[in-house]
């Protein structure tokens, strides 16, 4: 799968990019992954500069539906 139309399609923007897509036909999913580049600090809007990121726990999220495929 092209990762750059899946960027495109849910507005993920830099630092963050689709890292891996992982289609289903059979069982009617579709797994996105979405990460960062390691070293990357982000900004807070209540605290200025940027920051170190402190939790890299994999998360998983439910999207809406993409077509008929869970997401």
């Amino acid at each position: 799968m092209h990762s750059k139309l899946f960027e495109a399609a849910l507005g993920v923007r830099d630092p963050w990019f689709v890292r891996e897509v992982d289609f289903n036909a059979e069982a009617k999913t579709l797994t996105i992954q979405i990460d960062f580049a390691a070293g990357t600090r982000f900004s807070h809007p209540e605290v200025a500069g940027a920051h170190p990121v402190h939790d890299t726990v994999t998360k998983r999220y439910r999207h809406l539906n993409f077509f008929q495929h869970d997401c």
